[in-house]
């Protein structure tokens, strides 16, 4: 009798370690999505209020040149 970790436990470590790590990289990867996404959602609603503000202030030059 040997002592130390028998095959199965040899197969089972790495694979749960690599797992471990992938799923780490999944987080990874859905928290810059996540923080890129919020990055162009700010952006957007930056444009909408330019472009509503634009708007406004050319509907005025137009009123105000008749």
């Amino acid at each position: 009798m040997g002592v130390g970790i028998d095959m199965e436990e040899a197969v089972v470590l790495p694979s749960l370690w690599l797992e471990g790590l992938i799923n780490l990289f999944i987080d990874a990867v859905s928290l810059l999505n996540n923080k890129n996404q919020i990055d162009l959602q700010e952006r957007i609603k930056n444009a909408n209020k330019t472009y509503f503000m634009l708007q406004k202030f050319f509907r005025n030059k137009n009123v105000s040149k008749n």
